[in-house]
């Protein structure tokens, strides 16, 4: 069943069917399965340093150890930012009316790396809105409760309406003009120089 997001764009609501564009569904995929002997379905494991056990995928997302040794489950831990103040949970996207009243430049949306897109079903209102909008909406989006939203765009292309789903590079871009000049010098005259002190009576 598809998803359904809410967009509140000044004094109007748009409801929002969502559909994932996946690769797989538009090129199909290859699975390739390891066997034993047997014909039986072989699964990664990892074994423990004094080599006496061996732990199946998803032993390790149980709980930790802390730094005693004692066991953890996973719903103790808190997560806290480099001051070590505790992280605030941001709840799914889904649960509240999602405003589009930011916006950004079509630079800023490049700066992005995306890693998800979806093709949403509306009213041809918000399809315009996004259309004629002379930048890109954007939104914080959790597709589950987490601390560490992703942020989301949304797109027109060919009247069809798209969000796309990623995170900041991490990459500061300058000009030309901020850039060091001495980090643009050639080396050439220098290596010049350095020929012309040589003595070939030495030789």
């Amino acid at each position: 069943m598809a998803r359904s997001l809410k967009f509140a764009l000044g004094d109007q609501q748009f409801n929002c069917d969502l559909q994932k564009v996946d690769r797989n569904k538009l090129y199909g995929w290859i699975d390739t399965i390891a066997i034993d002997k047997d014909g039986k379905e072989c699964h990664i494991g990892s074994i423990s340093t004094d080599g006496m056990h061996i732990f199946s995928k998803g032993s390790f997302e149980q709980g930790y150890l802390d730094i005693s040794g004692q066991w953890l489950e996973r719903d103790a831990l808190n997560l806290v930012d480099a001051d070590n103040q505790l992280l605030e949970k941001k709840e799914s996207s889904f649960n509240n009316d999602i405003p589009l009243t930011d916006t950004v430049s079509v630079d800023t949306y490049l700066a992005h790396v995306i890693k998800s897109v979806y093709q949403l079903q509306t009213d041809a209102a918000l399809l315009e809105q996004v259309k004629n909008s002379d930048e890109i909406f954007c939104f914080p989006f959790n597709y589950y409760a987490s601390h560490n939203p992703d942020t989301a765009f949304l797109i027109e292309s060919d009247n069809n309406l798209f969000m796309t789903i990623g995170q900041h590079c991490g990459f500061e871009f300058i000009e030309m003009q901020h850039i060091d000049s001495t980090l643009l010098e050639d080396d050439e005259d220098e290596e010049e120089s350095d020929d012309e002190d040589i003595d070939f009576s030495m030789f």
